[in-house]
């Protein structure tokens, strides 16, 4: 059960930077995919790496922690509740996520206009928005 389990949490793990990947283009205001590839546009493939890689900082943080103590007791039961819960966490990160680059956005760097900055100036707020991303997963 310890390598069905492990693999299972991988899996989940992929399925959930996916679902926060797609949620991070559907709020961000412009058409990230055309803005990736069309454009070619560093700056917002900086500002969602940062937030892909502060969403992998809490998976791992995640994946780390010992919900079930002993595997080889464990019944199916307790793993798939685990991974539940781990499903439940991950969705609270990407939300708590959004939330904080949002009050970033409003309040910290409120003086930018970070849609501007992002798509037309293609501006170096690009690393701030990486940057704070990362941050504010820890």
């Amino acid at each position: 059960p310890e390598l069905l389990y492990d693999i299972c949490s991988v899996l989940v793990a992929a399925g959930v930077l996916l679902i926060g990947r797609v949620f991070y283009a559907k709020l961000a205001g412009y058409d990230v995919d055309d803005q990736l590839t069309e454009r070619d546009n560093p700056a917002v493939g900086i500002a969602l790496f940062g937030f892909l890689a502060g969403l992998l900082c809490v998976l791992g943080a995640l994946l780390s922690t010992d919900l079930v103590t002993d595997l080889e007791e464990a019944q199916a039961a307790h793993l798939t509740w685990d991974l539940i819960e781990f499903v439940v966490y991950s969705f609270i990160a990407i939300a708590l996520l959004k939330t904080a680059g949002w009050i970033n956005d409003r309040f910290i760097l409120k003086g930018f206009e970070n849609r501007k900055e992002l798509v037309q100036d293609r501006s170096k707020l690009r690393i701030t928005r990486g940057r704070d991303h990362l941050t504010d997963s820890r």
